[in-house]
């Protein structure tokens, strides 16, 4: 964690989405939510707060960069990141960003994060067969934001 930490993230990008000798391909919802869980596992089998804290770091990022006014968070932090041209609010990023959300709030008990949680849920409503298996961490994370414990319960 620790060197992922130092060696794929920066200040003003958060986590880079690969690294092989540099850090390449900076700011990616996907990446933040996935390292922002993997920082909250460390925390919970090692219980240094540390691993709290750089989450918190890439929730405020998330929150700063990547909040779409319509709701939900853009897969990318500005136009042109990462050779993508458009910012998009997809519902599998949305959904790993939920998760993300949710975990941290059931680490620090901060209700914001239960409302970025929900504000990464609400703009997708409707028919979800359209969105195939891509629905698959946005149930996951609507599930738990209705009923806090069920799917870790279940998962352990």
């Amino acid at each position: 964690m620790d060197f992922l930490w130092r060696a794929s993230r920066s200040e003003s990008t958060a986590m880079f989405h690969y690294f092989d000798g540099a850090a390449h391909v900076p700011g990616l919802l996907q990446d933040q939510a996935q390292m922002g869980m993997a920082l909250l596992r460390a925390y919970d089998v090692t219980g240094e707060v540390e691993y709290v804290n750089k989450a918190r770091q890439l929730a405020a990022f998330i929150l700063s960069e990547m909040k779409n006014p319509a709701g939900g968070f853009y897969d990318i932090p500005m136009r042109d990141a990462a050779s993508l041209k458009v910012r998009l609010t997809l519902i599998e990023q949305n959904g790993s960003a939920a998760s993300f959300f949710l975990a941290l709030f059931q680490a620090t008990g901060e209700a914001s994060y239960r409302d970025a949680a929900r504000w990464a849920l609400q703009p997708f409503t409707g028919s979800f067969p359209e969105y195939g298996v891509h629905t698959a961490s946005f149930g996951r994370a609507l599930q738990e934001y209705l009923s806090p414990g069920a799917v870790s319960k279940r998962a352990g």
